[in-house]
C-alpha cells in the first residue's frame, strides 16, 4: 500500500502534469508579489542601476525592444525604446507594469508561447531559470527576430 502511494505520488511530480503545475505555482507567487517587486529592486539600487547601465549601454535608444519577462517593466524602460513590449506571466504583474509605464505595451504570456507576428531590433530575456521549456521559449522569441536583431 505504502509503495503504491509513493509510486502515485512520484507520477504526480513527473511529466506534463508537474509542468503545468510548476507554472501555476510560479504565476501564483509573481501575482503575489507584483506590487512589491518595486521595493525589492530600490532595496537591491545598486544592483539594478549596473544593470540598467550595461544595458543602456548596448541597446541602443529609440529602438524596437522586447523584453520577455519583464516584471515590472523597469529594465525596458530604462533603455527608451521606441517601442516597446513586455511580457509577463501573470496578470497582475502585467496590469502593474502597464500602470507603471503607460507608454510600453505589455501582454501576458508564457515564453513557450510567444506569438506576437512582430519583429524586434533588441530582445531582452529575462528570468530563463524558471522558464519550463527553454528551447520552445527560444524557438518562439526567434520568430521575433530579424538577422540583425541583438538578443540579450
Amino acid at each position: 500500500m505504502i509503495a503504491a502511494v509513493q509510486e502515485t505520488q512520484a507520477q504526480k511530480n513527473w511529466g506534463p502534469q508537474a509542468l503545468d503545475e510548476m507554472r501555476c505555482a510560479r504565476r501564483e507567487f509573481q501575482d503575489g508579489n507584483a506590487t512589491q517587486r518595486d521595493n525589492w529592486i530600490r532595496s537591491n539600487e545598486y544592483f539594478y542601476d549596473c544593470l540598467k547601465r550595461v544595458l543602456q549601454f548596448v541597446v541602443e535608444p529609440g529602438k524596437r525592444v522586447l523584453h520577455v519577462r519583464c516584471e515590472t517593466g523597469h529594465l525596458l524602460a530604462a533603455v527608451v525604446p521606441e517601442y516597446g513590449v513586455g511580457v509577463e506571466i501573470g496578470q497582475v504583474m502585467v496590469d502593474y507594469a502597464a500602470s507603471q509605464h503607460p507608454n510600453l505595451q505589455f501582454v501576458k504570456c508564457d515564453p513557450e508561447d510567444l506569438e506576437l507576428n512582430e519583429k524586434f531590433d533588441y530582445i531582452l530575456f529575462d528570468h530563463i531559470f524558471d522558464t519550463v521549456d527553454i528551447l520552445r521559449a527560444f524557438e518562439r522569441v526567434r520568430q521575433h527576430c530579424t538577422s540583425e536583431t541583438l538578443v540579450l
